[in-house]
């Protein structure tokens, strides 16, 4: 799955879950150079955490 779907099912589920961030991370690893829509994605992930409109699981769940 790709950054720019990761991020699009978390905005419509409204959380982060701990399998997402991880796929996140190691598309991010992984990746020479990410694109500029994996960019833009990521910033609205990052906007979405800030202001509440997508939480994030906790991990002690």
């Amino acid at each position: 799955m790709s950054v720019e779907k990761i991020v699009e099912q978390a905005l419509q589920d409204g959380y982060l879950t701990l399998a997402m961030e991880a796929e996140i991370g190691l598309i991010c690893d992984n990746a020479l150079q990410l694109s500029n829509e994996d960019y833009m994605a990521l910033d609205r992930l990052m906007h979405a955490l800030l202001t509440g409109e997508v939480l994030r699981e906790d991990k002690t769940s």
